[in-house]
């Protein structure tokens, strides 16, 4: 989990991962029946893995998240990035 300091300096959550290891019942309702799967793919046009799972939570009075590296994996050329 990561933790940032919203303006008037409370500690909030702002991210969250590698869960669904740990949470029996949310990984069941998340993946078995595989229909996020199958929406990302038809939406992506191919076949598709999961990396990682990631929960980002965005709060009205938090900093937000500026664009980040990882965003491409490598290679970094068009159309061969893998886009996450």
């Amino acid at each position: 989990m990561w933790f940032e300091k919203t303006t008037d300096n409370r500690k909030i959550t702002s991210k969250m991962e590698n869960f669904l290891d740990f949470h029996d019942p949310l990984r069941r309702l998340l993946l078995e029946d595989q229909r996020i799967k199958s929406a990302v793919e038809e939406l992506l046009g191919e076949a598709s893995r999961r990396l990682k799972e990631l929960l980002i939570f965005h709060y009205p009075d938090s900093g937000g998240y500026l664009p980040h590296q990882d965003i491409y994996h490598i290679p970094h050329k068009l159309p061969d990035r893998m886009v996450h």
